[in-house]
Parts: C-alpha cells; sequence; structure tokens
C-alpha cells in the first residue's frame, strides 16, 4: 500500500468480504455506529508529564513513524489534519 488510508480501504475491503460489518447497523434494537478517530495533543487537557528519562511522544509512539499519510496528512508540528480527515470519514457513517 502506498499508504495507511488505502491500507484501511483493503481492510474494509476485506472485511465485507468476510461479512464484518463495518457500517452502521441496528441489533436487538440498538443502533451500533463505528466511528473513525485520530488522536491529536489538543484532545489532551491533564498536565504534562516532565520526566527527563521519558522520550517525546513522537519518538515514543510507533503511529508516528509506521503509519504513512498521503500528502496533506502528517502526525507532524502540531497538525490535526489526521484527525480533522478521520473526523470527517465519519459523515458517510452517521444515519
Amino acid at each position: 500500500c502506498r499508504h495507511s488510508l488505502e491500507k484501511l480501504q483493503k481492510i474494509e475491503a476485506l472485511c465485507c468480504e468476510l461479512g464484518v460489518h463495518t457500517n452502521s447497523k441496528i441489533i436487538s434494537g440498538i443502533q451500533i455506529v463505528p466511528l473513525y478517530s485520530w488522536y491529536h495533543a489538543s484532545f489532551d487537557n491533564e498536565a504534562d508529564v516532565s520526566d527527563a528519562d521519558l522520550f517525546p511522544v513522537e519518538q515514543a509512539m510507533m503511529d508516528f513513524h509506521l503509519c504513512k499519510w498521503p500528502d496533506g496528512l502528517t502526525p507532524f508540528d502540531g497538525s490535526d489534519s489526521i484527525a480533522k480527515y478521520m473526523d470527517g470519514l465519519n459523515d458517510r457513517r452517521l444515519p
């Protein structure tokens, strides 16, 4: 895959082939709505942990290095582009 969004699309296609529900569905009168999300530092309202032995989050969390994003989406430099993109994907999921 060229990037992580392409990989996500392939996973969703495989789920569809296998009969795995990934869209909104009512089961026993309860509506279940799977949502896309991606974290961003602005969501964290707690005080920062100050410890010289801790790596910065960009070095400690593999998501910053193992996920590949198409042009315009980045987790670096305080960008919330991925969080906004993922949130936008939910528009097609909501009934």
